[in-house]
């Protein structure tokens, strides 16, 4: 496994974030369908295509504590749906510069309760675009969390029945500068 060098090691520093730590997983896309070509040094290197599975893999080799998912500049294609703990935190690079594509009638992320009500506080997702289209489409679930931080998260649809959804026992969900924006503005 490839650690912290180069490129995202510098941006995941500048974060405030430990380059050593066990939590933490990045995610840069490798260009083609060749992950083992990974010019930016993350753990890990995404295609741009079916990545949906793949990221499910990583997000199971974080710590039963949590962790942070941070995914460098590029287009990230989720074809399955993200299951992630409540007390993870995904993070890209910008919402100008990470971009996560989702298949047609696809919710991408749901954020769930996974442990007891002490083991999933804090979780949250921000600075990145999700493309996302199905009228029954719900772009970003959180269900049953406490203290979760939705933050610059760009939405472009040109059919999501919503954005965001917060259901069940949900405690201090925070949303900011998160809009939506239709395709026919670009």
């Amino acid at each position: 496994m490839l650690r912290y060098a180069g490129q995202v090691g510098e941006r995941v520093t500048a974060l405030g974030l430990d380059q050593s730590a066990h939590w933490v997983r990045t995610i840069a896309q490798a260009g083609g369908s060749n992950r083992s070509q990974n010019p930016y040094s993350a753990d890990y290197a995404c295609s741009g295509t079916a990545d949906g599975t793949y990221i499910k893999s990583i997000i199971a080799t974080l710590p039963s504590i949590g962790g942070i998912l941070y995914f460098d500049a590029g287009s990230y294609a989720i074809d399955t749906q993200l299951v992630i703990p409540g007390h993870v935190k995904v993070m890209g690079a910008g919402y100008n510069v990470t971009r996560f594509n989702a298949a047609s009638n696809i919710d991408p992320f749901w954020f769930v309760q996974t442990g007891t009500p002490d083991e999933f506080i804090g979780g949250g997702f921000s600075d990145a675009t999700i493309s996302a289209t199905g009228a029954t489409v719900i772009g970003i679930r959180i269900s049953h969390i406490q203290h979760f931080d939705l933050s610059r998260i760009k939405f472009q649809s040109s059919a999501c029945a919503r954005c965001v959804q917060v259901d069940g026992a949900s405690f201090h969900t925070r949303i900011q500068d998160c809009r939506l924006v239709s395709f026919s503005q670009y």
